[in-house]
């Protein structure tokens, strides 16, 4: 897999860094967003809840998000903990009211794998795995904030894999909560 060589806690922590910091290099007073919206399908496999900030307004109508989430899932199988996959993802955004989105990112996944003992008991491993995503979609947010949604073509890259592509889907609802930021160089 190509992604082993990378440090996945520098990566996630340089990713959040970003996310978090949002826009340090303003020159005027402008606007942020940050969105919280529930992930079903999409580059979590299942479901996700997600923070997407904007990092960077390019122009009115070209932006550059950043999102993480969380997303669990459990068989219920006795394995203990439940899988757990972070997305984290950067996207473009292009549009106002209605909006292009296409981006990319990493997929970490902490899951349970299920395997037959010896003497024939039932016993469970757990695996970490960094996986490669995409996003091509349609997000709908006004620009004063409020209720968001997406729909999202999200294929999942697995770099060992016969078929390196999972096509995947997901749909997003959510709130923007919209801030404002002022310059520290007109203070």
């Amino acid at each position: 897999m190509i992604f082993l060589n990378i440090d996945v806690k520098a990566v996630l922590l340089s990713v959040l860094l970003s996310l978090f910091l949002g826009q340090t290099f303003a020159q005027s007073e402008t606007a942020e967003k940050s969105s919280v919206y529930l992930e079903l399908g999409g580059v979590a496999g299942l479901w996700s809840l997600n923070y997407d900030r904007e990092i960077w307004e390019i122009n009115e109508s070209l932006r550059l998000n950043g999102k993480v989430g969380l997303g669990m899932f459990s068989e219920f199988n006795g394995a203990g903990f439940p899988d757990v996959i972070v997305p984290v993802s950067g996207m473009i955004l292009w549009g106002k009211r209605h909006k292009v989105e296409a981006g990319g990112g990493v997929t970490y996944v902490n899951w349970t794998l299920r395997h037959i003992l010896v003497d024939g008991t039932v016993g469970f491993n757990r695996k970490s795995d960094l996986l490669g995503h995409l996003i091509l979609g349609y997000r709908f947010q006004k620009s004063e904030g409020g209720l968001m949604f997406r729909i999202n073509y999200t294929p999942i890259i697995i770099n060992y894999s016969n078929k390196p592509f999972e096509h995947w889907a997901g749909g997003s609802i959510g709130y923007t909560f919209k801030t404002k930021t002022k310059s520290k160089l007109g203070s």
